[in-house]
């Protein structure tokens, strides 16, 4: 289960019930939360590319287009014919082919990280982490030791495994749209409603809780669009 409850007096998180199993203290509904660590390969995670891809694919096809305009505008329709004729559209596609190679290479020397993700009552948390970062990953991740050093100070309450190199937070009165996948057990966070903020991957034990809280919490939400409207069937 990974619906668990936070003990203020502990500083931890705890199994959920009405007290805590540590020092016995009463624990409240509203400090209940799903949380859940998951292991993260961003070469193989297909929402580590669609992050980068979905800026750098619109900014390529953008460049290709306005130079076909611009070609058109100043030599006329017989300029663009030969523009294509001596290769264009290849130039492009090695361009694009380039990209993805150096993506497949920096994501490859940025390593496996760990994602801890938090479902609370302010909304949706996810601290990403690794084990003792060499200098050289933490530049393949196009941030600096000074920025790591600043970030521990946002560390969570509770034990702490790892260095935190990334925190990201969504509240709940931001989000403008939610997906369930229930196949890829993922929720899918929008904010504008056409913009992906955060993807989160759910354990098989966990995915169950984690979309019953996010219902509970955007149920009545007149904000936020939920895709699908009815709770999966597991």
């Amino acid at each position: 289960m990974a619906l668990v409850n936070f003990c203020k007096k502990c500083k931890q998180e705890v199994p959920a019930g009405e007290a805590c199993p540590f020092c016995q203290g009463k624990l409240t509904k509203t400090n209940e939360r799903v949380a859940f660590m998951m292991e993260r390969v961003p070469a193989r995670d297909w929402f580590a590319w669609n992050q980068v891809l979905r800026v750098a694919l619109p900014a390529l096809l953008f460049a290709a287009l306005a130079i076909t305009l611009l070609e058109g505008y100043l030599s006329g329709g017989e300029a663009v014919q030969t523009l294509f004729l001596r290769g264009f559209f290849w130039e492009i596609m090695g361009i694009l082919g380039r990209m993805l190679l150096l993506m497949w290479g920096i994501f490859l020397v940025q390593g496996k990280e760990h994602v801890h993700f938090v479902l609370d009552k302010e909304g949706v948390h996810a601290y990403t982490r690794l084990q003792k970062p060499a200098v050289w990953r933490l530049y393949a991740r196009f941030i600096s030791q000074k920025a790591v050093e600043k970030l521990q100070e946002q560390q969570p309450s509770g034990p702490v495994d790892g260095m935190l190199i990334r925190r990201v937070d969504i509240h709940w009165a931001d989000i403008k749209k939610v997906r369930f996948w229930k196949e890829n057990r993922h929720l899918l966070f929008f904010n504008p409603g056409w913009w992906q903020v955060m993807a989160v991957a759910c354990p098989p034990a966990a995915y169950k809780d984690a979309e019953a809280f996010v219902r509970k919490k955007l149920g009545k939400s007149r904000k936020a669009r939920i895709i699908p409207k009815k709770a999966a069937i597991l």
